[in-house]
């Protein structure tokens, strides 16, 4: 739009000069023609004038255009959620783990049982097979407590993550509501800066709410408390 303007603006001003120029030094035709020769002038420089006011134009637009918001004005919510889950995650990686141990443990478990009763082996050897189990039960017995408590753990993780979400979702909202301000802000500088007369544009901006846009969003994708998928 700058560009354009400025473009307008030089063909205004080279317009009114040429003409000008033109009822200016060819004044033998227009010479019993007074109050006409001084009409054509001055109608010709109106090419100036209209000039004037798109480079003040020129000069608002480019002081609105900084009023537009940027993204780097406002934190990545979506870096905030992966922070926020880095906690769900650790834990939930934790209990994954120790599942997976478990696992192995019962799959060592039933491999020495079916060696006891094999009947080919002697009776040192049961007996260190004995021993084996034996390890290995308590192993599985320590590797349920650190499950059990693995589990607490996401389980708290996961209601802190939806604690967390829901502060980031509501200062999400303070800041669309900001932009939407924002872009209000500017589109009403952008109009003035146009010198435009009244319309319905006036009438459209004026009757914006940014709230009643945004609850109507928050009441159409969130009207119940967020949830989170396996909060506890």
């Amino acid at each position: 739009m700058r560009d354009i303007q400025g473009k307008y603006s030089k063909d205004l001003k080279a317009w009114s000069k040429k003409w000008i120029g033109t009822f200016e030094q060819n004044t033998s035709s227009l010479a019993d023609y007074e109050t006409t020769h001084q009409m054509f002038i001055s109608i010709s420089s109106i090419g100036y004038e209209l000039a004037k006011k798109i480079d003040y134009s020129h000069r608002q637009l480019r002081h609105a255009s900084k009023l537009i918001p940027t993204e780097e004005q406002y934190t990545s919510r979506e870096a905030q959620l992966e922070q926020a889950r880095t906690s769900v995650n650790r834990t939930q990686n934790d209990l994954n783990a120790y599942e997976r141990e478990l696992r192995k443990l019962k799959d060592r478990l039933n491999r020495i049982k079916n060696q006891l009763r094999d009947p080919s082996s002697n009776e040192v050897e049961q007996s260190k097979l004995k021993l084996k189990r034996r390890d290995v039960e308590n192993s599985i017995e320590q590797m349920k407590n650190n499950i059990e408590y693995a589990t607490k753990m996401y389980q708290r993780a996961e209601k802190k993550y939806h604690k967390d979400t829901v502060v980031i979702f509501e200062q999400s909202q303070e800041d669309e509501l900001d932009r939407l301000q924002s872009l209000r802000d500017t589109l009403v500088a952008f109009l003035e800066a146009l010198d435009i007369k009244r319309g319905s544009w006036q009438d459209a901006i004026e009757k914006h709410d940014s709230k009643r846009d945004l609850n109507a969003w928050k009441q159409k994708f969130f009207s119940s408390s967020i949830r989170l998928p396996n909060a506890q």
